[in-house]
């Protein structure tokens, strides 16, 4: 996991980001505690240690989980929580896009950790790919911009969030900013989930 240290931050895009969508609209938000986040989105080899199955399409042990609905997600969380005794969840939307972003390591790129996409995502592809394989972002953390949509813990208003795009998604998907929902009990082959461990 990476430290991500409490700060500051934009939220959102601006108004001549390219794909901007009505939602993303800035605002200021703090992060008042440090916190843990995954490297690496949930892989399929993690997930299984935990849950003694594994729900995939593709199947790759180091490819991350899909097909988990945000349910699945937060009880991979509850388990893991009891196993090890330190508090672990999904990030809030705002702790992720700070993640995603760099922290205060940031540089304000379009994607997680470059402007250009081919260096830090996993899109337009055929299927998901083994984590990591891609450059990371300022705070060394991957695939963050694509490869599989995260589950966030927020809802939106009565749906869960969802960030990052996927390995099928176009560039516009794949921003830091750009958000997405889906009722609680989706499941997809395209969704999957990062974990935040509490200091």
């Amino acid at each position: 996991m990476v430290l991500v240290k409490k700060g500051t931050f934009m939220m959102g895009s601006s108004e001549d980001e390219v794909g901007r969508f009505q939602d993303e609209d800035f605002h200021e938000v703090t992060i008042e505690n440090d916190f843990w986040i995954g490297k690496f989105p949930v892989t399929q080899r993690e997930y299984e240690d935990v849950m003694d199955f594994n729900p995939s399409r593709s199947v790759g042990k180091n490819k991350p989980v899909d097909n988990v609905t945000w349910d699945d997600a937060i009880s991979y969380c509850e388990k893991l929580t009891s196993s090890t005794g330190y508090i672990h969840r999904l990030p809030t939307e705002e702790e992720w896009e700070f993640a995603t972003r760099g922290g205060n390591k940031s540089k304000g790129y379009l994607y997680s950790g470059s402007d250009n996409i081919d260096d830090v995502a996993w899109y337009n592809c055929d299927d998901v790919h083994n984590v990591g394989l891609k450059k990371p972002n300022e705070l060394g953390i991957y695939d963050m911009s694509g490869n599989i949509w995260e589950w966030c813990l927020d809802q939106y208003p009565s749906f869960r969030i969802l960030r990052g795009g996927g390995w099928y998604s176009n560039a516009t998907f794949c921003r830091s900013a750009y958000r997405n929902w889906n009722p609680m009990l989706v499941s997809w082959f395209k969704y999957g989930f990062r974990i935040v461990k509490e200091l």
